[in-house]
């Protein structure tokens, strides 16, 4: 899992902010008008950018297997940090599809402000990522599960870190470590990111 720092998240602008503010109430994220897709295009960047296209979770390169713009506390139960900055990451289609986290609630305790919600799967910003999770060896590819903290564990769970398909991913995400991306980053992320406008 990527460790991600406060800093690095989105910043709105005013007129962003005033947008958001104007839609939370409602189902925001699925709003369709041109400036909340704008703003989700700019988030999309923004984190792609930040996370050098992997996946906040597995560390895949995200070149081919799908980014999507994750919410950590899910958008349908909690609408109100739908934009929140610190809830937004982008994750691969597998580690967010249906039978991984996918809409899995990991808010253990709700907060009306986001960093004092407590949740259930290690937060790449809000925790300390290497305090959660114990390997058998060095390489970062097995856990030793037991010597995992109780949240490393559930976070293990839910993505079912511990499966051969997992192992393989992991495994590869090592041999790909310190090797650059093939192509210019600012093109790629242009191109694999991106919501779709409305016609008018």
């Amino acid at each position: 899992m990527l460790q991600l720092s406060k800093k690095d998240a989105i910043v709105y602008d005013g007129d962003e902010l005033e947008h958001i503010k104007n839609i939370i109430l409602d189902y925001a994220w699925e709003d369709q008008k041109n400036k909340t897709i704008t703003i989700k295009n700019k988030i999309s960047k923004h984190t792609l950018k930040k996370q050098e296209c992997k996946c906040v979770y597995c560390e895949q390169q995200l070149i081919w297997l799908g980014p999507q713009i994750e919410h950590i506390a899910d958008k349908s139960k909690y609408k109100q940090y739908g934009f929140e900055p610190l809830n937004l990451v982008i994750a691969c289609a597998y580690c967010n599809g249906s039978s991984k986290k996918h809409d899995e609630d990991t808010v253990l305790y709700e907060h009306e402000r986001y960093e004092k919600c407590e949740f259930k799967i290690v937060h790449p910003y809000l925790d300390n990522v290497k305090e959660h999770f114990v390997y058998l060896m060095d390489g970062q590819v097995v856990y030793d599960y037991k010597k995992c903290t109780p949240k490393g564990m559930f976070t293990i769970d839910t993505f079912g870190w511990d499966s051969y398909q997992y192992l393989l991913i992991f495994q590869r995400v090592q041999d790909q470590k310190n090797k650059p991306i093939p192509i210019d980053l600012e093109k790629l992320i242009s191109e694999i990111s991106g919501y779709k406008r409305k016609n008018n």
